[in-house]
């Protein structure tokens, strides 16, 4: 097999090498539609996908900005450390005669009780994510692909169903998170669907109306979407091509 010559051909080989492996390894979604690679394994998957093609990448927070830290009391009473600030996604490709270099800026916050842990959940999150984008790997709940067949077509209803409150709502930030939220959904499901049920998976929410009653995941989920807005809407799309 040749090996290729410049970036492009060599993330289209990576992207292949995960087309191969959810063909033959991946799980089933148990309706006898899409597969998917789950959020524990992506990285192994990635590993292999990478061999040969001459790509490798790393990930670090960005010096361009500094960290921002916002303190919080649990109802436990301990402590609780926010962070927010800009990351650095940088792929590496490399072969005889050619060098490239990709770098990708994005927004990254993350949570914990110990400052460095809330660092490193920040970092591996923003992992998986990019990563699961840049190869176009399917996640566990959705299928990114193939729209037009019945059985990868986005669960809207599942998004409508998980915008109604079941319960009634004992938290005024809650609440206006609850509508600022259901308010993104109702404006574009396509855009928002897969990003927000992605976002529920990681933060441990699995219903949205939970949030009405929980003003850390509240909060938790409010600043991970509106990192995801602003990086829609091009805030954040800093970024070279260096050869």
């Amino acid at each position: 097999m040749n090996k290729p010559k410049y970036f492009a051909e060599a993330l289209a080989l990576a992207q292949s090498n995960i087309n191969k492996t959810i063909s033959k390894d991946a799980k089933n979604n148990g309706n006898g539609g899409y597969k998917y690679i789950s959020g524990s394994t992506t990285l192994m998957v990635v590993k292999e996908a990478l061999k040969d093609t001459g790509l490798s990448y790393s990930i670090s927070i960005s010096t361009d900005e500094p960290i921002q830290w916002e303190e919080k009391i649990t109802k436990n009473g301990s402590k609780m450390y926010s962070m927010t600030t800009i990351g650095l996604f940088t792929w590496y490709f490399s072969n005889d005669d050619h060098q490239d270099t990709v770098r990708l800026f994005f927004p990254m916050s993350g949570e914990n009780t110990d400052k460095a842990k809330a660092i490193g959940s920040a970092l591996t999150y923003s992992e998986r994510y990019i990563l699961s984008k840049q190869l176009g790997i399917p996640s566990d709940d959705l299928d990114p692909d193939n729209n037009n067949h019945p059985s990868n077509k986005v669960n809207y209803n599942k998004i409508e169903s998980i915008t109604k409150p079941v319960i009634k709502p004992t938290s005024e930030k809650g609440k206006e998170i609850y509508k600022y939220i259901q308010g993104l959904v109702d404006e574009n499901k396509e855009r928002w669907s897969q990003p927000i049920q992605f976002v529920m998976k990681e933060k441990g929410i699995k219903k949205l109306s939970d949030i009405l009653i929980d003003d850390i995941k509240a909060e938790e989920l409010s600043v991970e979407i509106e990192n995801l807005q602003k990086l829609f809407n091009g805030e954040y799309a800093k970024g070279d091509f260096n050869e």
